[in-house]
């Protein structure tokens, strides 16, 4: 009697597996390079043979460098000494070279009427100085001293006049100690300022402090007795 259990197929006999190295144009690049550089290898410390990339620092061109200074002539450093620029803007820094004039020149430190300046030319104590002449007047109200000028056309062309005119609001602003309150003083040009600068106006002007002093106390004594004249004329007893 026939077995009529199905058989069992026996598997196929195992192929061994034979590992076959390819090498790609890839791995064969970085089989030189580590030949060549062992710190490609895994494993391999690099620390010490590798450095970072260093950033190179770019130079702007806008800003100055120190080798770009080096052919420039260096200007002198002016002195502290010298006097500002007059206020007036004309920009001319020989005009007050030398003094530093002391605050400003508003206008009510002017005179700026026709009679004022006729008050101080008809009764001003005169001082006569080389380039000056210069009327002091004491006027009935108090309050700073107020400076006139008067530049003919003898004196020069208008930039002349007008140059001396700074000359001698510069100069007075520098010598304020000079007047005393309540007095008006007209300074009369005598000739051309050429060559004159600030310091030599405010030194003249010094040289004869004591003459302007004795000026303004005798211009007081006159104010004193024009008020006296005038309660007199008023039928008031002085």
């Amino acid at each position: 009697m026939a077995d009529s259990r199905p058989t069992r197929a026996r598997p196929p006999p195992a192929i061994p597996r034979v590992r076959m190295a390819f090498s790609s144009p890839v791995s064969a690049g970085l089989s030189a390079a580590a030949h060549d550089h062992p710190f490609l290898v895994k494993g391999a410390s690099n620390e010490a043979n590798v450095s970072a990339p260093q950033s190179q620092q770019t130079s702007n061109p806008r800003l100055p460098q120190a080798h770009a200074l080096e052919g420039r002539t260096r200007r002198p450093q002016e002195s502290t000494s010298k006097g500002a620029v007059a206020p007036h803007g004309d920009g001319l820094q020989e005009v007050v070279t030398g003094a530093v004039p002391v605050g400003r020149f508003p206008p009510a430190q002017r005179l700026q009427k026709r009679l004022e300046f006729q008050a101080a030319q008809s009764a001003g104590r005169k001082a006569i100085l080389p380039h000056f002449v210069l009327l002091l007047y004491a006027r009935a109200e108090s309050g700073e001293a107020r400076l006139g000028i008067v530049a003919s056309r003898r004196v020069g062309t208008a930039v002349i006049r007008n140059r001396a005119k700074r000359l001698v609001r510069e100069a007075f602003r520098a010598t304020r100690h000079l007047f005393m309150p309540g007095i008006d003083v007209v300074v009369i040009v005598r000739r051309p300022l050429e060559g004159m600068k600030l310091e030599n106006v405010r030194t003249e002007w010094l040289s004869r402090d004591k003459l302007l002093h004795q000026r303004a106390l005798e211009a007081r004594e006159d104010r004193a007795r024009r008020l006296a004249a005038a309660e007199v004329a008023a039928g008031r007893p002085a």
